[in-house]
């Protein structure tokens, strides 16, 4: 699963993952359109449209959050489902993409979203016996093992780092 809810007493809250910090943007965009369109489409069918994006960023919290605020803007403005998005370049400060949509009516939407924010949200990766937290900057990171006796080499943490999923955990304005 892409994305699971989260217990929050006035907003949405939701926990998205994905294999590496580019498939957690890409699993982050499309199931936000999911869950505001309550629909999935299929990734196969003929692309309808597609709009290139680029841009810069400090640190991957701020691209996360941008490019989740632009898909947000393209659903309650232009009523575009996002159902595939390509990353053509990535780094912890820049990233281009290419995003395809379907124009929607606003009828389509279920449920509204008014914002993203930057209350409460975690960027972080798990592993078995290593948790990797991601702070503001993807250079600062945060290794805590679970087990020192299980660690005995760096060599075994670099392994490890490269293991794992990534997850974020977002609070929307709803």
């Amino acid at each position: 699963m892409k994305y699971k809810f989260l217990n929050h007493t006035a907003d949405l809250a939701v926990e998205f993952s994905g294999d590496s910090l580019e498939k957690l943007l890409i699993n982050s965009g499309i199931s936000l359109s999911e869950i505001i369109f309550e629909t999935e489409m299929e990734n196969n069918q003929k692309e309808k449209e597609k709009i290139h994006l680029e841009f810069s960023e400090n640190n991957f919290t701020e691209i996360y959050i941008n490019l989740l605020r632009e898909i947000l803007f393209q659903i309650n403005i232009n009523y575009r489902f996002i159902y595939k998005i390509e990353i053509n370049k990535f780094s912890s400060t820049k990233i281009a993409l290419d995003y395809f949509f379907y124009s929607m009516n606003i009828s389509d939407i279920k449920n509204e979203i008014k914002a993203v924010t930057y209350h409460n949200l975690k960027i972080y990766k798990k592993n078995g016996s290593l948790r990797e937290i991601k702070s503001n900057n993807l250079a600062q990171i945060n290794i805590s093992q679970d087990s020192p006796r299980e660690m005995k080499s760096k060599n075994l943490i670099q392994s490890n780092i490269s293991q794992g999923k990534y997850f974020a955990k977002v609070i929307f304005d709803i």
